[in-house]
């Protein structure tokens, strides 16, 4: 708050205008007049008062006037403006209200905040990691439909297995499309554990438990042999022999 006091001064002439005649009753009225006119022109400190007001930001955008200084009564006009993406939401602080503009009475001083929010959605994607590898991105938040690459890459002597959590793929990289909070994990495998021995190692066989002693092929699936009898092909095993069940 601001005060500016205006003194007016009194303004007197009587010993002037005594030079100047010479009737009694003249010196009187002059007296007199002069009296009223000085008495008249006399006031009190008149005290002239105005307010600040100030704002701030939250979120993306901002505030005309930023900030003013106001005659105590007059009325002013905020107006918040959002940046692109963004929409005016609300106003907090000393006033709290979602005109916009805001007129405000300056009767006091006032701080009031513009509080601006994004027009989208938007969505967080977390990555987990199982076994020695890494994941790229690991986190990322973006707006409601937008597309994420992600890849999955492993230490040297592991293999990439697959996504498991929210999302269950084998695809390396992996495109999901952001429509929610996501999760996922990057499962990596050691490539040269075989358990069941047949020289293909786990994470290429298709064929688990293979009977030890059988033949394979790439997938670690025993290999078939056609035998034709009396016009009849007939599948079996390797060691299989004509006349087995």
């Amino acid at each position: 708050m601001i005060n500016v006091s205006i003194r007016c001064y009194c303004l007197f002439i009587f010993n002037y205008i005594k030079t100047k005649t010479n009737t009694l009753m003249n010196k009187y009225y002059i007296f007199l007049f002069a009296l009223i006119l000085g008495v008249s022109s006399c006031k009190e400190d008149e005290v002239v008062t105005s307010y600040n007001l100030t704002t701030q930001i939250e979120g993306s955008g901002s505030v005309s006037p930023a900030t003013a200084n106001v005659k105590a009564g007059e009325t002013i006009e905020v107006t918040a403006i959002s940046d692109e993406g963004f929409e005016f939401e609300s106003w907090s602080g000393d006033l709290v209200s979602t005109d916009n503009p805001l007129s405000i009475k300056m009767d006091n001083d006032y701080n009031i905040t513009a509080n601006f929010k994004s027009k989208t959605n938007s969505f967080t994607l977390i990555t987990q990691v199982q076994g020695p590898g890494s994941v790229t991105p690991e986190t990322k938040k973006v707006v409601e439909g937008e597309t994420i690459e992600v890849i999955a890459t492993p230490e040297e002597g592991y293999e990439f297995e697959g996504w498991t959590g929210d999302i269950i793929s084998t695809d390396n990289p992996l495109l999901v499309k952001m429509d929610k909070n996501i999760k996922i994990t990057a499962t990596f495998i050691d490539k040269t554990i075989d358990s069941d021995g047949d020289s293909v190692p786990d994470y290429l066989d298709q064929c688990e438990n293979t009977e030890a002693g059988l033949t394979v092929d790439e997938n670690g699936c025993a290999k078939m042999i056609q035998l034709a009898e009396n016009g009849v092909t007939l599948y079996c095993m390797p060691t299989a022999e004509i006349g087995e069940k």
